[in-house]
């Protein structure tokens, strides 16, 4: 999580990220603007990155085990156009994921 804040996701599948939630920070950023405004949620290790389409990823770590939790939301007309969403997504986000551990 440390390394997601200081090296933040900036595409999700080729589309641009626009949005950082940063709910440990109890703080928003929009990237195209630089405005940085404030989250009325209680705390938490929780960053969301929404692109420019509207694709955003939650993530977490586990509570109970050393691991880090995705949780994908996709954008689409029907199901098909969901679900190829997400999987376009999860791939570029094991890619990141890989490249961020070399």
């Amino acid at each position: 999580m440390i390394g997601l804040r200081n090296k933040p996701i900036n595409t999700l599948a080729g589309t641009e990220v626009i949005l950082i939630q940063d709910f440990e920070k109890s703080e928003q950023l929009n990237l195209k603007t630089g405005l940085k405004s404030v989250l009325e949620f209680p705390k938490s290790n929780v960053l969301i990155f929404e692109s420019k389409d509207g694709t955003r990823v939650a993530i977490r770590p586990s509570g109970t085990e050393p691991k880090i939790k995705y949780y994908l939301f996709g954008k689409g007309s029907n199901s098909d156009e969901v679900q190829e969403s997400l999987d376009a997504l999860w791939e570029a986000l094991e890619q990141d994921a890989y490249l961020r551990m070399r």
